[in-house]
């Protein structure tokens, strides 16, 4: 089971992507993430407002944040669809925890 990238309520905000290291498994419905349709699975988080990520196990800590809701940020994204990197900006938003079963094989 993976656990989204999303707050507690108390000030912590969150963008709504699921991450096994840098590499994106999901996006939370109802999230910035989710709602730009730019972001997928496969996708790889290369840097997050500027910063290159440089060890892969701390994507979601330089992702998670107690910023203001509102609060943008800026996502360098590998395309695992076409290797294209592109540039996403999402507003941080204040959610509350969710736990996310990954996809079940299909039979």
């Amino acid at each position: 089971m993976l656990t989204a990238q999303v707050a507690d309520g108390e000030g912590q905000t969150a963008l709504g992507i699921v991450l096994n290291d840098a590499i994106v498994e999901s996006t939370v419905p109802g999230t910035p993430a989710f709602a730009c349709k730019q972001i997928e699975a496969g996708d790889e988080v290369m840097s997050v407002d500027g910063t290159t990520i440089i060890e892969k196990r701390n994507t979601v800590a330089m992702l998670r944040g107690n910023d203001q809701a509102g609060a943008v940020v800026t996502l360098v994204i590998k395309k695992a669809s076409s290797g294209d990197v592109v540039s996403v900006r999402l507003p941080r938003v204040s959610i509350v925890s969710v736990q996310v079963c990954p996809p079940y094989p299909k039979p």
